[in-house]
This record gives structure tokens, sequence and C-alpha cells, in this order.
């Protein structure tokens, strides 16, 4: 069994508090200041540098998806939030059973590894055949029991209903066009007392999926089924996170992925008979994290 965390690290996550993390909303550069922040993200650095010196033993050469999954520019916001919140969830519970949770849109990362080293039992759930294949490598080469791979399909997860202590998703959700379905699809997985955590790029710009039209669907979709365990802080303009000011910035290449991302984005404007979203201009973005329970 190989080790990604420390008997110290596991301590130093478990007992640190991030207080400017306690919140629902955009994301602010001053956290990516805060000291115990700045503690999480070194362990994180350190666990994905382990992670990827093994990864030869698992990943395959059809994997798609960033390699380096933590260096970018949202991610070093969006993986201390989430797992600050997970956290912060474990030990409201206060239970002796273990926390299950759910990866929904997992890829192929160090994150649900950690995770199951913090004691949760963890299901990855991915549309990539490669990306579950790789996973249930993963689980095998580092000896991890609670740690599971699932295809969905569609819109459907082949999962029990109300399995779930926490479902977590990490920039996916902006993703799906039919972003209704999904969400009543993790209602489904999630226990009554259970609770979702969501982070989501948002278009600044009429380019993204999630602009301002569909932002507005989304939350207002959203708030149907699940309601927000923070308040919505406000963060000032200038303190914003931007993928423009991060320091990873998002930089867009116009090669062939670039022009095969907007041929995606033409596609989905024709079927949406909408073509005032559609730009090849470089989008810009910012994004935000919620915490939510459930309402059943």
């Amino acid at each position: 069994m190989k080790d990604l965390l420390t008997d110290e690290e596991i301590a130093l996550l478990s007992n640190e508090k991030i207080s400017c993390f306690s919140r629902s909303g955009l994301a602010a550069l001053s956290d990516l200041s805060n000291p115990s922040y700045i503690k999480f993200f070194s362990i994180l650095e350190s666990v994905q540098d382990r992670f990827l010196k093994f990864q030869n033993n698992f990943r395959s050469k059809d994997y798609k998806w960033a390699i380096d999954a933590l260096h970018w520019w949202s991610r070093i916001w969006e993986y201390p939030y989430v797992l600050f919140q997970l956290l912060e969830v474990k030990n409201r519970k206060s239970q002796h059973n273990e926390i299950k949770i759910l990866d929904f849109g997992s890829g192929v990362t160090f994150f649900p590894l950690l995770l199951h080293e913090m004691g949760f039992e963890v299901t990855c759930v991915d549309n990539d055949l490669t990306c579950v294949n790789d996973i249930k490598k993963a689980k095998d080469f580092f000896n991890f029991p609670r740690l599971y791979s699932v295809l969905s399909e569609e819109s459907k997860i082949p999962l029990e209903s109300n399995s779930y202590d926490i479902i977590y998703s990490i920039s996916v959700i902006e993703h799906i066009l039919h972003f209704e379905e999904i969400l009543c699809e993790l209602q489904r997985l999630l226990k009554d007392d259970g609770y979702i955590i969501l982070t989501f790029d948002i278009g600044v710009d009429k380019m993204s999926q999630l602009n301002i039209e569909n932002f507005l669907k989304f939350i207002t979709e959203l708030k149907t089924k699940f309601q927000l365990v923070y308040p919505e802080n406000t963060i000032h303009p200038l303190d914003v996170l931007y993928s423009s000011n991060s320091r990873f910035p998002l930089r867009i290449e116009r090669d062939l992925r670039f022009y095969l991302y907007h041929l995606k984005l033409f596609i989905r404007s024709l079927l949406q008979r909408n073509f005032s979203n559609f730009s090849l201009r470089k989008t810009k973005l910012t994004v935000a994290g919620l915490v939510l329970k459930s309402i059943k």
C-alpha cells in the first residue's frame, strides 16, 4: 500500500480552520493569501506530487484531461474549498459510521484518493470509461478498499437512492447542457440529511455556457432542490478571482483543441437556436462555491 498522506498532514488538515471559506459565493483573491489556506494548499501540492510519481502504474495513454489538475486558475481555490467543506460536514455529523461521499465528474486526480486516506468512503462517477477504468487501476495499485468507480449513463447514475452523506462536484455542472436532470439525479442519491458541495465556473461574458441567462436558470433550479448552508458573502470586485488574475491564468491557444471546443459551442448554439452566446474570442471566467442541503 502506498501512502499519499502522512499522519502529521492528516492531523493538520483535520484541525486547520480556513475561516474565509465559511461561506458560499465567489472565490476571492484574498483567500489565497490566508495562512490556513496556504498550509492546506502546500499539503495538496505534496499529495499530488506523490500521486503523479506513481501515475504510470494506472493512468491510461487515452486519458485526455489535465495531468496537473491542481495548478489551474480555479482549482487552486476549488480543491482547498471543497476539502475544507467536506471536513466541516464530517465534523458536523460527528458520527462513528463511515461517511460515504460521491465525486461527480471525478476524472483521474489525486483528490478522491486523498479523501480515502482522510477516512471517507469514496465513489467516483464519470461518463468517460477511460477515467472509470483508471480509477479502478489506481484503487488496486494503492490498495484502497473503500474507493469505487462507476460509469454514468447519460443523465443516469446506476447507484442506489439515498446512499450518500455528501456529494461534491468540481467544475462539472456548468458543462452539462441539461443540468436539471443531473440535479434531480444527485438529489435522488443524497440521503435526507445529506450535503452537496458544488464549485462551478461563471462566465463574465456571453461566450461561456454559464453566462448570466443560464446562470440564473441554474441557480433557480438549484434552489428548488437544495438550500444553502452558508450565506453568500459579498466580494469586492477587485478581490474576485478571475481566470485572468489567477497565479495560473487561463490561456487558450488557438490550436486544434481550441477550434474543437468552439465547434461544440456552435453546435450547442445551433440546437438552442441562440447564436448570441457564440464567439471565437477568449472568455473571462470566475468561480463560485456552494454548500447545500437537500430539500425532500
